[in-house]
């Protein structure tokens, strides 16, 4: 299932469909996390790169629709998630303010 939203998020978001397996796959409760681990977790991927003209990305980061810090936030408290292209593209999200999950598809 984590594998599959993040499919179904890069593609909503940036217009990518990834078929290939995921480079990597990583989940864990959120309350697991150590201070430091939370910071990188909840820092958004990517840095300063722009999403590419024309993505509901862009259109998001430009507006600031239902974004927090970054994160798309679907319904706050229940589940946000974060796409950003960092190798190839990189997909976090939150489920229910418990577990946490990473997937990254590397070139």
């Amino acid at each position: 299932m984590v594998v599959k939203n993040a499919r179904g998020h890069a593609f909503f978001e940036y217009g990518e469909p990834i078929l290939k397996l995921p480079n990597y796959v990583w989940s864990a409760p959120i309350e697991f996390l150590g201070p430091e681990e939370r910071e990188t977790f909840e820092r958004v991927p990517g840095g300063a790169l722009w999403p590419e003209v024309d993505s509901r990305m862009l259109t998001r980061v430009l507006t600031g629709q239902d974004l927090m810090d970054g994160w798309v936030v679907v319904q706050d408290g229940v589940y946000r998630y974060v796409v950003a292209q960092e190798d190839l593209i990189v997909v976090r999200s939150v489920i229910n303010e418990y577990l946490a999950t990473e997937v990254r598809w590397s070139d």
